[in-house]
């Protein structure tokens, strides 16, 4: 608890959860206390590493190995994006799918799994071109309440095995930054 003391002024205290204050006023002093400010939970995590097709018929997990940001949002076992409070947030998914492996279009389903069950209405369906080493960004964001507690996992599925989350290395002439093969990102919208 943080305790202030204002004296022969005018004094704005700002009191963040879960901090408290006690305030205290002499002479002419008045004193307003405001409590309640949001707080901001988010989290953001990627994968440096190609992650490919575990079959046709194959499920496959979205793992990360890297955090770049967490603040009450954290990465578990690597696939496990777990919230410390609960609320509503908005997460994003990216995830850089490349075709290697014939001259056809193939889907790619994306969805999200909350406590290790499926969301219902949570998936959807991206299409490389026919090229040969064809590349598409699947961006998938929605908004979600969950518990403390909760946790949310990325999958993805493809009726082609050659296709695979692939991450893209620097560049020159001129200069480009490398990417990461996933990037998920999470922040609350309401408490």
């Amino acid at each position: 608890m943080t305790t202030v003391t204002v004296t022969n002024s005018t004094a704005i205290v700002e009191v963040i959860p879960p901090a408290s204050a006690t305030v205290t006023t002499s002479g002419e002093a008045t004193a307003t206390v405001i409590s309640g400010a949001p707080v901001f939970y988010a989290g953001s995590f990627e994968d440096s590493t190609t992650q490919a097709s575990a079959g046709t018929a194959a499920a496959n997990l979205v793992t990360m190995n890297r955090t770049s940001f967490s603040q009450g949002v954290s990465l578990v076992d690597g696939s496990k994006v777990t919230f410390t409070n609960a609320g509503t947030y908005l997460y994003s998914f990216l995830g850089q799918f490349a075709f290697t492996g014939g001259a056809s279009n193939y889907n790619i389903t994306v969805w999200i799994a909350k406590n290790g069950t499926i969301e219902a209405n949570s998936a959807f369906t991206f299409t490389t071109t026919s090229a040969q080493a064809s590349q598409i960004l699947g961006n998938v964001k929605d908004i979600i309440t969950l518990n403390a507690g909760d946790f949310l996992q990325f999958y993805w599925w493809s009726p082609a095995a050659g296709m695979a989350l692939t991450p893209t290395a620097t560049g020159s002439n001129p200069t480009r930054p490398a990417s990461p093969s996933v990037n998920v990102n999470v922040f609350n919208v309401a408490g």
